[in-house]
């Protein structure tokens, strides 16, 4: 059975980099985000963490926002193949990520955090929801998944 990977804390400045490269759309995101982060699991949760993070920032900012049910846990799937809730609080990236995007959407510019924003699965499902001609308002967003890192990777909050 493989050891679960050991979740590594970010600093502000690897946050900083990790959103600068998911908000430019030249080249691979994910080989530039390996110049940076300490190990291929950090990779994977800056990818999957960072723009969900900045899409609840978004969406909670919306006029439609305070109706609406975000996600407050992910799904990791545990060795054995079964899925688990994870609260979003049990990742570090997660929390630190929302504080950077709250800072860029409040104090800098809104093009990058939206494009950081949009790499999400959060706003996938939203696109899909008002293209088939849904509304924002009242609408309950399940929580989303994230395959790269073991459920096993936070104990026992899994």
């Amino acid at each position: 059975m493989n050891t679960p990977a050991r979740l590594h804390p970010v600093s502000r400045l690897l946050l900083e980099q990790a959103a600068a490269i998911l908000a430019d759309r030249e080249g691979d995101a994910e080989v530039r985000l390996r110049s940076v982060a300490p190990d291929e699991p950090t990779v994977q949760r800056l990818i999957g963490f960072v723009p969900e993070a900045f899409a609840l920032v978004l969406l909670r900012e919306l006029p439609e926002g305070p109706t609406m049910t975000l996600p407050d846990s992910f799904s990791a799937r545990l060795s054995t193949g079964e899925w688990r809730l994870v609260p979003m609080t049990a990742e570090p990236i997660f929390s630190a990520a929302g504080a950077l995007a709250l800072d860029m959407y409040k104090n800098g510019s809104r093009q990058p955090f939206e494009t950081v924003a949009g790499r999400s699965s959060i706003i996938a499902a939203i696109r899909d929801v008002l293209n088939k001609g849904g509304q924002l308002e009242g609408l309950q967003m399940g929580a989303p998944a994230l395959l790269a890192v073991p459920a096993e990777s936070y104990g026992a909050a899994a």
